[in-house]
């Protein structure tokens, strides 16, 4: 809403000319409907009969969660916030500063918490820490990692109860960890 009343612009407007369109994510957009056009995972729920939900549409929460997008141009996305091509170095860095307090971490053992930064999330995996971001919505589960140069990534995306189901939750962590650490404890 400050963007939009700043800039006399949409948030969708935005989105596409400062952010899709320069980093080249053609397969990425603000939809203002439900309906999805082209190829897409649909999402469901494992209630009894299960239950399609890829109608649903995430403009309910506005930008904090309609993006449509696919790994690719995640991935994509999250290379060039890294690599410091989306915003100046000094907002990056407050985008990665997390206060240690809030997440447990204990900076002068070596103990990294995970945490919050400006909207950038910081995940710790057995390999190192990782940058990004994961979600759940109405069947979906997301999550996008990369290291801090973004020349480690993974992004997965699974059915999801939206309830934060342990088994699909441990499933996702496990997938994730074996993606992102290739099976090696270092980075």
């Amino acid at each position: 809403m400050i963007a939009e009343t700043i800039t006399g612009r949409s948030i969708g407007s935005l989105l596409r000319t400062r952010i899709f369109a320069p980093l080249g994510l053609g397969h990425t957009s603000y939809p203002m409907t439900s309906t999805i056009l082209g190829p897409h995972v649909h999402g469901y729920l494992a209630d009894e009969p299960r239950l399609d939900v890829t109608d649903f549409s995430p403009t309910v929460s506005s930008a904090s969660g309609a993006i449509l997008s696919n790994a690719g141009d995640l991935a994509r996305f999250y290379e060039a916030l890294l690599r410091g091509r989306l915003i100046p170095r000094r907002l990056l860095n407050e985008m990665q500063t997390i206060d240690p307090v809030a997440t447990g971490g204990i900076p002068d053992a070596g103990i990294l918490g995970g945490g919050w930064g400006l909207g950038l999330l910081r995940e710790n995996f057995p390999c190192g820490e990782a940058w990004g971001h994961d979600s759940e919505t109405l069947g979906y589960m997301t999550a996008a990692w990369s290291n801090r140069s973004a020349t480690r990534q993974v992004v997965v995306f699974v059915n999801s109860n939206y309830d934060h189901d342990a088994p699909v939750s441990q499933a996702m962590r496990d997938v994730l960890v074996t993606a992102y650490c290739g099976g090696s404890d270092q980075l």
